[in-house]
């Protein structure tokens, strides 16, 4: 609610979020019927203006809208489009802000769709690449860097290895930004994905798992007397059991040998022969059966005229 005063009296004015959430399902029912319609410009620049609406806290409550919206026109580049698209996106939306929460909220709303997925994947390892090296510096400085855009190259492709990489960088000690850490942990979680890895992935995952215990023993919170780090603590144990169960479902690389392969056939020359019976087959006699003897008893025969 905002108060402004006209000619000399307090006029009430209410956010029209109503109004804004109409005006997104209509924009989504648009996009969705005429896919073909719209210039490759005009998607990314209503991808920018979602992603800035997103960023209102007074649009809390139609989130869900904003993120069909987004799907919708995710869904209008074509599949030859789409992979320089991808990377024309996450350059864009990662300039967005200068805030790293504010980031991490702009991967978390993209649409659970084929191309949302996978702009979310890209999009946290572009962002990981610049907040490591932005906690790299504040660990060597001991300032923060304030009102910096991320401007690293967006990368072709998501690999577990390159996320082994960033990780070792990581030295947490008393002075670390653990609320920037947080979100650090929270974009690794989201690169990784939820979706099967190939089986090429399984070593890398392993370590990522393996790195990511390092570091949570690195973190001292005796007693958990610091809230910062226990949460940082928490969420790296959630995620290094999600990580761990996803190795265990990750399907091996061949599948298992057959049984026949674990016998080796030999180059002998012995062979098996039948046993063959010896004199004549002896007859055997059959005993005659046992007729049955029928007894036949008198049968009444019931007048019919005697019954009513």
């Amino acid at each position: 609610m905002e108060e402004e005063t006209v000619n000399g009296g307090a006029q009430t004015e209410c956010f029209p979020v109503v109004n804004i959430m109409h005006l997104l399902q209509l924009l989504t029912h648009c996009l969705q019927r005429c896919p073909r319609s719209y210039t490759v410009q005009e998607l990314r620049n209503l991808v920018v203006l979602l992603c800035r609406v997103a960023l209102d806290v007074r649009l809390q409550t139609v989130v869900f809208d904003i993120e069909m919206c987004i799907a919708a026109v995710l869904n209008c580049f074509g599949e030859m489009q789409w992979p320089d698209e991808v990377k024309e996106l996450c350059s864009i939306v990662a300039q967005l802000s200068t805030n790293h929460r504010n980031l991490l909220y702009l991967v978390q709303i993209q649409p659970p769709s084929t191309y949302g997925i996978e702009l979310q994947r890209r999009l946290s390892l572009t962002l990981l690449h610049w907040l490591v090296l932005k906690f790299h510096k504040q660990e060597e400085t001991g300032k923060g860097l304030v009102d910096e855009r991320c401007d690293v190259t967006v990368p072709d492709s998501v690999e577990v290895s390159s996320l082994v990489k960033l990780i070792a960088k990581i030295k947490p000690g008393d002075g670390s930004d653990y609320f920037l850490l947080h979100t650090i942990i929270s974009l690794v979680s989201i690169a990784v994905g939820s979706e099967d890895l190939p089986s090429k992935e399984r070593a890398s995952l392993e370590t990522l798992t393996n790195k990511l215990r390092t570091l949570n023993g690195d973190i001292k919170d005796p007693r958990a007397a610091f809230m910062n780090r226990t949460k940082v603590k928490d969420l790296l144990v959630r995620t290094i059991l999600r990580l761990a169960y996803m190795t265990q479902c990750i399907k091996p690389s061949r599948e298992h040998p057959h049984i026949t392969s674990y016998f080796e056939y030999s180059s002998s020359d012995y062979q098996v022969e039948l046993l063959k019976g010896n004199g004549d087959d002896e007859n055997v006699e059959e005993l005659p059966g046992n007729e049955e003897a029928e007894a036949m008893t008198g049968v009444q025969e019931i007048d019919c005229s005697t019954l009513r």
